[in-house]
């Protein structure tokens, strides 16, 4: 089993962290101090890791899903749309054809091949077309200025042999980029995918690395591949798991995904966690299509006397339901990196206990690499002692973040504790100290 290492330092609230992804990762310490900001950070550089490919042919495959719709209006403007003639019908289904291909993520270079086909029977069919009178004159200029932005270079079309020519050099141009970007792997490109497909608009850190087997794979210019590593999924809160929340936040929609859709396999490993996670809720979660074609989850009470959306069950059972669902469809294995950023909020005190359980479980079981960010004593002592009960305490590490300088008060440094978390209830305990201060204090 590999071991990675991440790195973050000198960004917003962080001095310095490193951190060992090794099995359980446990992160305490005061709100803002930066715990949210390096899991949010490794998720993104693992997801764009292991994902690279896929978001440079998304850009690739997102201009020719472009150039299509311009075909399709032209077409539209020069045939209109209730044409009979079998040949503008069959072009018509093709673009249709293709754009929905695009859309379930067709490879780059099967597009490319299928477009410029399209782009010659389109000529094909328009160059006649145009030398007749069955199109205006008006009309005619409408639809060669049109079509002119599909030329990159400030040409303008000259005949549809030309336009033709223009098209396939320019298909050819950007399959040449594509295989440069997948081979490059830019750091410009990283950042640039961060920003469009995950939505952070934040500046990057400028000091970060991310470990595998000791081998860094960020560096100035580009960032490598890992070999071991499939997935990161990263829960912010249960809380909002609805659609009303979907649409601002990616790593909700992202988790909604991973609940309703499959991989189309379950360990059969994990299903004692399963039937685990059944009798704590009681029941079970279940998924059907609804009216509008969309997949809905359901709580479905042991005695079936009671079914409810999810979004509806008390918070602290989605917290259950999440995990549920993440190991029924595959997730969780020993590819997967699982963050979860206060896992004990809004649970039962009882159930932080089963939760820990739960999860310490999952690593020992599936193998997934878990990063806890806690300030929970009752959730960080589960951890503890849960872990040593089961064997994994070797591949379980904690750290508190502090901030030792009073001028640099504001700048938190992640201290490795090992296996000690005597440090964390020490900070805990100034709390307490304050507690006591305001109930000996007048105010």
């Amino acid at each position: 089993m590999s071991k990675y290492r991440f790195n973050i330092s000198d960004y917003h609230a962080i001095e310095n962290a490193d951190i060992l992804v090794d099995g359980i990762t446990v992160l305490a310490g005061p709100n803002g101090s930066g715990k949210s900001t390096i899991s949010k950070w490794l998720y993104y550089m693992v997801d764009v890791a292991t994902r690279f490919d896929e978001y440079v042919g998304k850009g690739v495959n997102d201009e020719f899903k472009h150039s299509l719709q311009i075909l399709a209006r032209a077409i539209r403007e020069i045939w209109g749309y209730r044409s009979s003639r079998s040949e503008i019908l069959t072009l018509s289904a093709n673009i249709d054809a293709l754009k929905k291909e695009i859309n379930v993520g067709a490879a780059v270079d099967e597009v490319a091949e299928k477009y410029n086909s399209i782009v010659a029977e389109f000529t094909e069919q328009v160059r006649p077309e145009f030398l007749s009178d069955n199109v205006s004159a008006f009309r005619k200029v409408r639809v060669i200025n049109y079509l002119n932005q599909l030329i990159e270079d400030s040409d303008n079309i000259e005949t549809f042999d030309y336009f033709e020519k223009k098209i396939f050099q320019q298909t050819d141009r950007m399959l040449d980029d594509w295989e440069k970007r997948l081979s490059t792997r830019s750091i410009k490109d990283v950042y640039s995918f961060i920003e469009e497909y995950l939505r952070e608009d934040d500046v990057a850190p400028e000091s970060m690395q991310l470990w595998e087997d000791d081998v860094n794979i960020i560096s100035e210019e580009s960032l490598g591949s890992l070999f071991n590593i499939e997935r990161a999924i990263y829960i912010d809160t249960p809380m909002a798991l609805n659609a009303k929340n979907l649409a601002d936040n990616v790593f909700l929609q992202r988790l909604h995904s991973n609940m309703t859709h499959s991989l189309g396999r379950t360990l059969d490993k994990s299903k004692m966690l399963l039937l685990r996670i059944a009798r704590l809720l009681n029941g079970k979660i279940s998924q059907s299509d609804s009216l509008l074609g969309e997949t809905e989850l359901y709580y479905e009470r042991k005695d079936e006397h009671l079914k409810l959306p999810v979004e509806k069950i008390a918070t602290g059972m989605k917290t259950f339901a999440y995990l549920y669902q993440l190991i029924k469809n595959g997730y969780l294995d020993d590819k997967t990196i699982l963050m979860i950023d206060e896992p004990e909020v809004h649970l039962h005190p009882q159930w932080i206990v089963e939760y820990a359980r739960l999860l310490v479980l999952i690593h020992k079981t599936l193998g997934t690499k878990l990063i806890l960010a806690s300030h929970d004593p009752d959730f960080i002592a589960a951890i503890k002692a849960i872990a040593k009960r089961e064997e994994v305490l070797e591949e379980t590490n904690f750290y508190i973040s502090s901030s030792e300088e009073q001028e640099c008060s504001y700048r938190y440094n992640f201290k490795w504790l090992g296996k000690d978390i005597e440090p964390i209830f020490e900070s805990f305990n100034i709390a307490l100290e304050r507690i006591q201060q305001y109930g000996d204090t007048d105010i």
